[in-house]
C-alpha cells in the first residue's frame, strides 16, 4: 500500500510557485497600473508567450518560424496595438482575419488551434481593452485576477490538505473535488472582503466571483485537456513552480472571459456605481 505523502511532500513547491507568481504578479501589477503604452506592452507580451504555447499544444510544433505561428505573432501584436488605441471593432476584425488565415495554414490542425487563438487573443486584449478604455478598469482587472488567484490558492491548500475525490480524473487526475470546492469558497470569501472594502454590493460581487471561480476551473481543466492531448505535463517551462505562461494563466483567461459575459450586462458599472 501506497503512504499518504507527508506535509512537507505536499506542499514541497509551494515556496518555489509562490516566489515565481510573486515576481511575475508584481511585474504585471506595474505596468497596468502605468497604464497606456505599458499595458499594450504588457499585453502583447502575455499574448506572444500564450500563443506560443498553444500553437505548440495544438499543432505540435515548437519553431518559433512556424508559419501559422509567425501570423499569429505578427496579426496579434497589430490587433492589440489597435485595440489599446481604442478602436475595438477594427481590432477584433484585424485579429479574426488573422486567426483565420493562420488556421488555414495550419490545415489539419484548424480544429484545434483558431478557437484556442480566439480565446486567447480575446482574453488579452479584453484585459488591454478594459485597463485604458474603461471606467475604473484597473479596479476591476485588480478584482477579476485576485479572484482567480483566490480561488487557486483555495484550491491548492483544499486540495493538497483534504485530498479526496478526484474532480475529473480522465483529464487533470491531481485535481480533486475538495479543491474545486475549496476554491470557489475562497473566491468569494476574497470578493466580499474586496468588496465590503469598497462598498460594492455584496451579493452582487459573491456571485459574481462564484461564477468566475467556476470559469477559472474550467479554463484549467480545459488547458490539461489540451496538454493531455499534446502529451506534455506543462504548456512551457518559463515558470518556475508553475511551467509555462498558459499553466500559469489558464484560470485568468478563463476567468476574463466570465468577466465578459458579465460586462455585457454593465456588470461592472453596476458593482462600481
Amino acid at each position: 500500500m501506497t503512504e499518504a505523502p507527508t506535509q512537507p511532500e505536499r506542499f514541497a513547491d509551494l515556496r518555489i510557485r509562490t516566489l515565481s507568481a510573486l515576481v511575475f504578479g508584481a511585474l504585471c501589477l506595474i505596468c497596468a497600473i502605468i497604464g497606456g503604452y505599458a499595458a499594450i506592452l504588457l499585453g502583447i507580451l502575455l499574448y506572444a508567450f500564450l500563443i506560443w504555447e498553444y500553437h505548440a499544444m495544438a499543432t505540435g510544433e515548437r519553431e518559433l518560424t512556424s508559419p501559422p505561428l509567425l501570423v499569429l505573432q505578427a496579426g496579434g501584436v497589430i490587433s492589440l496595438a489597435v485595440i489599446g488605441s481604442g478602436a475595438l471593432t477594427a481590432g477584433i476584425a484585424a485579429y479574426l482575419a488573422t486567426v483565420l488565415a493562420a488556421g488555414v495554414m495550419a490545415r489539419q490542425h484548424f480544429a484545434f488551434l483558431a478557437p484556442g487563438a480566439v480565446y486567447v487573443g480575446f482574453a488579452v486584449g479584453a484585459l488591454v481593452y478594459i485597463r485604458i478604455h474603461q471606467d475604473d478598469g484597473l479596479l476591476l482587472i485588480v478584482w477579476v485576477i485576485c479572484v482567480v488567484i483566490a480561488c487557486d490558492v483555495g484550491a491548492y491548500f483544499a486540495g493538497r490538505s483534504i485530498g479526496g475525490r478526484k474532480l475529473c480524473p480522465s483529464i487533470s487526475p491531481g485535481k480533486t473535488c475538495s479543491g474545486g470546492i475549496g476554491g470557489l469558497i475562497g473566491a468569494v470569501l476574497f470578493s466580499l472582503v474586496f468588496s465590503g472594502v469598497l462598498g460594492w454590493p455584496l451579493l452582487s460581487a459573491a456571485l459574481a466571483a462564484l461564477l468566475i471561480g467556476v470559469a477559472s476551473q474550467l479554463g484549467d481543466l480545459g488547458e490539461s485537456w489540451m496538454k493531455r492531448r499534446a502529451g506534455i505535463k506543462d504548456s512551457g517551462v518559463l515558470m518556475p513552480g508553475h511551467g509555462g505562461f498558459l499553466d500559469r494563466l489558464d484560470g485568468i483567461l478563463g476567468g476574463t472571459w466570465a468577466f465578459l459575459l458579465l460586462d455585457a450586462f454593465k456588470f461592472g458599472d453596476h458593482l462600481t456605481a
